[in-house]
C-alpha cells in the first residue's frame, strides 16, 4: 500500500495524524526523552542568504542578473494586489523557471549569533574544476587566445561610437 500524498489526505485524516503525534510526541519532546532536530531558529534573511549561496553554484550568472533586476517590479505588482495579473505570472514563471537546478547542500556554521557559510555542494553544480583551472589538457583548459575575441568583440560598438563622435566633431 502505497502512503498518500499531503495534497491526496482528507481533513480527518490530517487531523487524526495531528492528534496522533500531539498524543505521542509532544510528551517525549517535552520529557526530553526526544530532541528536535532543528533546534535552532534562522531568520528568514539567514535562509535567503544560505540559498543565494546555492544559486551562485547552481544558476547562470546572466540568469540571476536578470531575475535580480525583475524582483522589485515583482514586488511592486504583489504589493498592488496584482497577484492573478498575466505580468507577475510571466514574472513567477522566470523565477520558477530560474530555480529548477537550485538543488544541493549549504553547510553553515553559528558563531557568536553570526551564521557563515561553511561549504556547499550540488550533483546540479556549473563549477567544472577542467574549464576553471589554466592547467589541465587543451580541451578542457581555459584558452587565454579566447580572451582576445572576446575583448575585440565586446570594444566593438566602443569603437563604432568613437568613430561617430569623431565623425561630429565631438
Amino acid at each position: 500500500m502505497q502512503p498518500l500524498k499531503e495534497a491526496e489526505k482528507t481533513p480527518e485524516q490530517k487531523a487524526a495524524l495531528m492528534q496522533r503525534f500531539i498524543a505521542e510526541m509532544i510528551p517525549r519532546i517535552a520529557d526530553g526523552s526526544l530532541r528536535p532536530v532543528i533546534d535552532s531558529r534562522f531568520s528568514l534573511a539567514d535562509i535567503s542568504d544560505a540559498h543565494r549561496h546555492m544559486e551562485s553554484l547552481t544558476v547562470d550568472r546572466e540568469v540571476m542578473h536578470i531575475r535580480d533586476g525583475l524582483i522589485p517590479e515583482y514586488a511592486k505588482l504583489v504589493y498592488n494586489g496584482f497577484w492573478f495579473a498575466p505580468e507577475r505570472e510571466a514574472l513567477q514563471a522566470l523565477v520558477t523557471e530560474s530555480q529548477k537546478s537550485v538543488s544541493g547542500e549549504v553547510r553553515v556554521k553559528l558563531y557568536k549569533g553570526n551564521i557563515i557559510t561553511a561549504g556547499r555542494r550540488s550533483k546540479l553544480s556549473l563549477y567544472n574544476e577542467d574549464v576553471a583551472t589554466m592547467e589541465g589538457g587543451a580541451e578542457h583548459a581555459y584558452n587565454q587566445d579566447d580572451a582576445t575575441g572576446f575583448i575585440r568583440l565586446n570594444a566593438l560598438r566602443l569603437k563604432s561610437e568613437a568613430t561617430r563622435r569623431d565623425s561630429q566633431g565631438g
